[in-house]
């Protein structure tokens, strides 16, 4: 699993949650909301918007001004097994991913629980935990990042001879500045 820019952990957690309002963190728990996914790989800032300031040409008070961010957006991509939650009528762990690319979900408790296109998406708050760090003298264990807002796309592919089928999603939202954390 990779966070590019260089950033390799052995070690990861990918939660995906879906937001009752878009764009308010919609705070997955490792219990609730963890998904069993390879090949993560995460650009934390991918399409950083910088809005240059020129101000008037000839004002010596004001000098140079540094350029200021809007607003940044991730991006997040993942493979999750394609496989039921093992129990019939309850929703497999990466339900709230596909309603985040816009599916809808239909649940017939005790018996299916079914996803077809829709033309609206629901949001979801993604958590990317990476760690524990190689040198635990010099960084915290683990360090979370957050994504807000989170639209996406997905794809089914069917793997190889003895390969699993797979779910291929890819993810944009809103960048939350990573935080340090804890085991």
């Amino acid at each position: 699993m990779a966070v590019r820019g260089g950033i390799i952990r052995r070690s990861a957690i990918l939660l995906v949650k879906s937001e009752t309002t878009p764009g308010t963190d919609a705070a997955p728990t490792v219990a609730a909301n963890a998904l069993v996914a390879y090949e993560v790989e995460m650009n934390p800032r991918a399409n950083a918007s910088v809005f240059e300031r020129k101000p008037i040409v000839g004002d010596a008070q004001l000098g140079n001004q540094t350029p200021v961010s809007g607003i940044v957006s991730a991006t997040i991509s993942f493979k999750v097994p394609c496989a039921g939650s093992g129990t019939a009528g309850t929703a497999p762990d990466y339900g709230d991913a596909l309603l985040a690319c816009g599916t809808s979900e239909t649940i017939v408790g005790g018996t299916s629980v079914t996803y077809k296109l829709t033309a609206t998406a629901t949001t979801a708050t993604i958590w990317f935990y990476t760690g524990p760090a190689a040198d635990l003298t010099t960084q915290p264990n683990w360090k979370l990042y957050k994504m807000r807002g989170c639209i996406g796309n997905v794809k089914y592919v069917v793997g190889g001879n003895g390969e699993p089928a797979m779910w291929e999603f890819e993810f944009q939202g809103t960048y939350v500045t990573p935080v340090d954390v804890s085991d």
